[in-house]
C-alpha cells in the first residue's frame, strides 16, 4: 500500500492546479447554452419578417467572400451561419439571405472560458498539457480508490470522526466525497483527455478520407443546396448540423461533408459525416466511421453533462462542485503535513 500512497500523493498533487482550473471553467460551461440565451448572444431575425426560407444556394450566393462552412444552431431558428473567406463567420436571415447584426452584449466571455478550459490558450502545447493531466488525474482517482479500501476496515463508510482534530476531520470528508464522486470524475477525467485529441484525431481521418482529393476537387462542383439536398436523401433520419466545403482548411477535399445528427436528447449530440462528392453529386453515409471518432463524439456532451437536458447538467454541476471541495479538502491536508513542526 506504501507504493499507491506515493502513487495517489503525487499524481494528485501534479494535477490538482489543472484540475482545479478545469473545474472551476467547466462550472458555467456546463450551463453555457442557457447562458448564452441569458446574456443575450443569440442571433434572431427581426421578428416583422415573413415568409418562407430561401434555398441554400441563394443565401450562399449573397455570401461577401468564398463560402467555406455552413452551420446551424437549433437554438436560432431561421439562421444560417456563413463562414467565408473575406467576412468569417456572418449570421444571415434564412428569409432574405440579408445578414443580421451580432449581439452587442460585450466580450465574449464563455468564449475566453472555453478557451482556457480546452486548451489553455496554448493551441497545441494546451492540448497536450491538459491530456497529460487527465492522465494523472485517472491515476490518482485509480490508486484513491484502490487506498480507500483498507482504511474503511476500521470505519463505517461514510463516518466522520467529528471528536477529532481539524486535520483528521477534513481526512475524512477527503476521503468519503472522494470515493462518493470517483466514479463521475473518472468519466469526466476520460472524457476531457479524450477531447483534447480531437484536433490530431480529425486531421487522421481528412487525410485518410482522399488522398488524391486535389485533384478530385477540380473541375464541376455541386453546390452548397445540392449538397445539402443529397445528404438529407442518403439520411432521412437525421438533421443537419454544418456542412463544410473542401476549400475550407479542415474540409476533405474531393468532398463536402455534411455532419448530421439524431432527433433524440440521446443521439442530438451525436455526429455522423454524411459525404457528397463534389463531381458527381453522389452522397453516401459514412458507415465506416473511425471508431476513435465515435468515442469522440460521446465524449464531447458526456464530458458536460450534455444528454438530457438541465437535470443532467444540474447533477453535473452538482458533482462539480463536490470535486472542487475535495481537490481544496486534498491541498489542506497535503500543506498541513508539509507546515514544519513547532518545536519545545
Amino acid at each position: 500500500m506504501q507504493a499507491w500512497s506515493v502513487i495517489h500523493r503525487w499524481s494528485s498533487l501534479a494535477c490538482t492546479a489543472f484540475l482545479l482550473m478545469l473545474c472551476l471553467t467547466g462550472l458555467p460551461l456546463i450551463f453555457h447554452d442557457e447562458i448564452d440565451a441569458a446574456s443575450g448572444r443569440l442571433v434572431h431575425p427581426p421578428a416583422g419578417e415573413h415568409g418562407p426560407e430561401l434555398p441554400l444556394d441563394r443565401i450562399a450566393d449573397r455570401a461577401d467572400g468564398a463560402v467555406q462552412a455552413i452551420y446551424w444552431k437549433d437554438e436560432e431558428p431561421r439562421v444560417v451561419h456563413l463562414v467565408t473567406t473575406k467576412a468569417g463567420d456572418t449570421a444571415c436571415d434564412a428569409r432574405t439571405a440579408l445578414p443580421l447584426r451580432t449581439p452587442t452584449a460585450g466580450p465574449d466571455v464563455m468564449g475566453g472560458v472555453l478557451m482556457l478550459h480546452s486548451r489553455l490558450f496554448a493551441g497545441l502545447a494546451g492540448y497536450i498539457a491538459l491530456g497529460l493531466a487527465g492522465l494523472l488525474a485517472v491515476l490518482a482517482i485509480l490508486s484513491g480508490v484502490v487506498l480507500y479500501a483498507p482504511f474503511t476496515r476500521h470505519l463505517r463508510f461514510g463516518e466522520i470522526r467529528r471528536s477529532r482534530p481539524l486535520r483528521v476531520r477534513m481526512l475524512d470528508h477527503h476521503n468519503l466525497l472522494g470515493i462518493a464522486t470517483a466514479a463521475w470524475l473518472a468519466v469526466v477525467a476520460v472524457t476531457g483527455t479524450i477531447n483534447t485529441l480531437e484536433e490530431p484525431l480529425f486531421a487522421v481521418w481528412r487525410a485518410d478520407r482522399r488522398p488524391d482529393g486535389i485533384a478530385a476537387a477540380q473541375g464541376k462542383s455541386v453546390t452548397p443546396g445540392q449538397a445539402l439536398a443529397a445528404a438529407r436523401r442518403a439520411a432521412p433520419a437525421l438533421i443537419p448540423n454544418s456542412m463544410v466545403l473542401p476549400t475550407s482548411p479542415v474540409g476533405t477535399p474531393g468532398d463536402v461533408t455534411v455532419w448530421m445528427h439524431g432527433g433524440s436528447p440521446l443521439t442530438e449530440r451525436l455526429y455522423r459525416p454524411v459525404m457528397v462528392d463534389v463531381r458527381s453529386g453522389r452522397a453516401e453515409l459514412d458507415r465506416n466511421f473511425p471508431w476513435y471518432l465515435n468515442a469522440l463524439n460521446l465524449a464531447r456532451p458526456l464530458h458536460f453533462g450534455d444528454y438530457g437536458g438541465l437535470p443532467l447538467k444540474i447533477i453535473w454541476a452538482l458533482l462539480d462542485i463536490v470535486t472542487i471541495v475535495v481537490l481544496a479538502t486534498g491541498l489542506f491536508l497535503w500543506f498541513g503535513k508539509c507546515r514544519p513542526r513547532r518545536l519545545g
